[in-house]
């Protein structure tokens, strides 16, 4: 078997010293949450948008069919991230 190659000098990136903080930012669970519903809401959007984008082609048959198996399914996540962000609110 062949040796690995020396790792080459100088090609090594190094970080950036132009007064940036590089230290990763503390868990904040709201700023989780927040993202976590709006990535939520964004899927349901592409959604209803994919969905009446081929109902105005004309495909509503198949389209039906992926709208009942994947909205029901969409709101219950959403429904169940929104009751369980205030359930845990009101813990506090």
């Amino acid at each position: 078997m062949t040796e690995p190659p020396e790792p080459v000098q100088g090609l090594v990136p190094q970080p950036l010293r132009h007064g940036v903080d590089h230290r990763v930012e503390p868990y904040h669970p709201i700023r989780v949450r927040a993202t976590l519903a709006y990535y939520m809401l964004a899927l349901l959007a592409a959604t209803l948008a994919f969905v009446a984008l081929q109902v105005a082609r004309g495909y509503w048959d198949q389209t039906r069919e992926f709208t009942e198996i994947l909205l029901p399914a969409e709101l219950a996540l959403i429904g169940s991230a929104t009751a369980f962000y205030f359930a845990s609110a009101q813990e506090k």
